[in-house]
C-alpha cells in the first residue's frame, strides 16, 4: 500500500513528481548557430533563441564551450558610427512567456581564444547556465562564413 501523506496516496506521488521535475523544462533553445571562421581567427560568435515558457523571469548567467578558452555573453552596439562590444557580466534577462534572441549586431555569445577554426558543418557544444533553470547543454551548427542565420 502506498505511503499516505495528508491522508491521500495520490498526494505523495504528486510531491515525488515535483521533486524530480527538470528545472530547465520551461526553457527551449532554437535556431542555435555560428559562422565558420578563417584559419587565423582567434575568436568566433554564437547565436540562438531562448524561449522562456515559464511564469517567472529567467536569467541567462553565462555560457561555456570547449572550443575556446573563454565564452562570454557580449553586447555589440553602434554609437555615432563607432561599434563597441562589452561583456554582459550580470547575464541577460528573459521575461516570462517571452524569448531572448542572441543575434549578429546585438547580444551574442563570444568564443574567445578558439582552439581551432570553426568549419562549416561542425557542431559547437555549448552549456548555458541559467539562474533558475541550471545548466542546459545545446549545440550550434556552424554555417558558412557570411551566413545570416539558418533558413526557416
Amino acid at each position: 500500500m502506498p505511503e499516505r501523506v495528508c491522508g491521500h496516496p495520490v498526494f505523495a506521488a504528486f510531491v515525488t513528481l515535483i521533486a524530480v521535475a527538470d528545472p530547465a523544462a520551461h526553457l527551449v533553445v532554437e535556431r542555435a548557430w555560428s559562422r565558420a571562421t578563417p584559419p587565423s581567427a582567434k575568436n568566433g560568435a554564437g547565436y540562438l533563441t531562448i524561449i522562456n515558457r515559464g511564469k517567472a523571469v529567467e536569467r541567462l548567467l553565462r555560457a561555456e564551450s570547449p572550443v575556446a578558452e573563454h565564452t562570454e555573453l557580449h553586447l555589440m552596439a553602434m554609437k555615432d558610427g563607432v561599434m563597441s562590444m562589452r561583456e554582459l557580466t550580470e547575464g541577460v534577462e528573459i521575461p516570462a512567456q517571452s524569448s531572448l534572441v542572441l543575434a549578429p549586431k546585438g547580444t551574442h555569445l563570444m568564443f574567445i581564444g578558439l582552439h581551432h577554426p570553426l568549419a562549416e558543418g561542425d557542431q559547437v557544444p555549448v552549456t548555458l547556465h541559467f539562474e533558475k533553470g541550471g545548466a542546459q547543454k545545446t549545440s550550434l551548427v556552424v554555417l558558412s562564413v557570411g551566413a545570416a542565420g539558418p533558413k526557416p
